[in-house]
């Protein structure tokens, strides 16, 4: 198992009828999707840090930065939710490491900026808008 999904590793022992659970079609699926998570987000970040570095504070550089912490934030929350899942009810409790990842990666999206503000700039990125086209939210027209 990648030492990146190491945390996870005692999900995978011997279940009440003997098999390791990593022989079940679903929990090897589950696996899979969360590495896929895993690895786009650590690309996507890589990729934004290297555009940092190498062309400064430009547009560009913004929305990867915006890109990486909105990728990142989800898939810290969809992959230790689904550990959690496979986990089991054992896993819920104070005690356990992976309780403490799950509370952690479910404020992912929120820690600042918020995954709503990263898509917003994201968007107008994309789009090609300028920000100060765009009326606030709040603003009366």
């Amino acid at each position: 198992m990648p030492d990146s999904l190491e945390h996870f590793r005692d999900l995978f022992e011997l279940d009440p009828q003997g098999q390791p659970l990593a022989y079940y079609p679903d929990v090897r699926r589950h696996v899979a999707e969360m590495s896929a998570d895993l690895e786009a987000a650590r690309l996507i970040t890589y990729r934004s840090a290297w555009l940092s570095d190498t062309k400064g504070p430009t547009a560009e550089t913004t929305a990867a930065l915006y890109r990486a912490k909105y990728t990142v934030g989800e898939a810290v929350s969809r992959i230790t939710r689904t550990a959690l899942t496979l986990g089991g009810a054992h896993s819920i409790f104070k005690t356990s490491r992976l309780e403490l990842l799950f509370r952690d990666g479910a404020l992912g999206p929120l820690h600042p900026p918020p995954s709503g503000f990263c898509l917003h700039n994201m968007g107008l990125y994309e789009l090609g808008i300028d920000p100060a086209d765009v009326l606030p939210p709040m603003k009366p027209a």
